[in-house]
């Protein structure tokens, strides 16, 4: 009976200490998006971790392939997303090469002229950044989950 009781209390000391792990075991998201205060008490991790978590939700091509098990958005919709925005950034380009810019091209015997094309570049490049920012903002919900989150645990 006795090596019961001490089973009993050693199996809801580790539930409790589990359920206390759980409360503060954060998903890189909601430590990236902790206030100044909050971040001082609670992220442990050295500029490197740091880096490479920055690195994970920031750079396109690894934010859309690389699996990550601690992210609130739905993979599928960040691989949508990446093709999409392929997509779109060739969309926008060829929006800028008319027949004069070819016809300039053929004059400029196939030299890249970079002051002709720097305009179209600066264009499309805006373009494609707030169509896309748009785009991420509407399909994307890490961001709304954590502040849901902030709000139940107020």
């Amino acid at each position: 009976m006795n090596n019961l009781a001490k089973t009993k209390d050693l199996l809801e000391q580790k539930s409790k200490n589990s359920i206390t792990n759980i409360e503060h075991d954060y998903k890189d998201g909601d430590i990236n998006n902790f206030s100044y205060e909050e971040a001082l008490k609670k992220d442990k991790r050295n500029f490197w971790l740091y880096y490479l978590s920055l690195i994970k939700t920031k750079n396109l091509l690894i934010f859309s392939f690389y699996p990550v098990k601690n992210d609130y958005n739905s993979r599928i919709i960040k691989i949508c997303l990446f093709l999409y925005s392929f997509a779109l950034l060739y969309f926008i380009n060829s929006l800028f090469f008319n027949d004069k810019a070819m016809h300039k091209i053929y004059q400029d015997e196939g030299v890249f002229n970079f002051i002709y094309l720097l305009p179209k570049m600066i264009y499309s490049t805006i373009i494609h950044s707030l169509v896309i920012f748009l785009v991420r903002f509407l399909a994307l919900s890490e961001e709304e989950i954590i502040n849901l989150k902030k709000k139940k645990v107020q």
